[in-house]
């Protein structure tokens, strides 16, 4: 008997039937990758702990000097005297340095090889002594008060 429908015929399926082995070989190389970024991390730390290490065994300079001169005021009260440097870091550049009663610095002045200094000024002033380490200057002498 011949009908004009279509009848039960046996349509084959386009989907695949996944192999349970496929499943094996995911969870294998998900593991390996993982694996390997484990490792590739413990590697980046292990390496960044030994620079760390190394830049802390370099010893840097101490930002501030181990240097130091005395000043001492002049009989007459207006004129500076100062000793030699002392201490361990070497410092350059030593400079007067003069300030009025406001603090404005109104000179400063190359003290290298000049063991005493007058201000020219009348008034009253405050003398240090500065030096130049490690990229800056540092004061290096006690402050002292003079009246000229």
């Amino acid at each position: 008997m011949a009908t004009g429908g279509i009848g039960m015929q046996n349509i084959p399926s386009t989907t695949k039937e996944k192999k349970p082995l496929s499943r094996w070989w995911f969870l294998l190389w998900g593991f390996l990758a993982g694996l390997l970024v484990v490792t590739l991390v413990g590697l980046a730390l292990l390496l960044a702990r030994g620079t760390l290490r190394s830049l802390a065994s370099v010893e840097t300079p101490n930002p501030v000097p181990d240097a130091q001169v005395t000043l001492k005021v002049a009989e007459d009260g207006c004129g500076v005297e100062r000793g030699e440097v002392t201490g361990k870091d070497p410092v350059t550049n030593l400079t007067w340095v003069v300030k009025d009663e406001d603090g404005y610095s109104v000179l400063e002045r190359i003290a290298e090889g000049e063991t005493k200094y007058r201000y020219f000024v009348s008034g009253h002033y405050f003398v240090s002594v500065k030096a130049w380490y490690n990229g800056n200057y540092h004061l290096i002498s006690n402050e002292v008060e003079i009246d000229c």
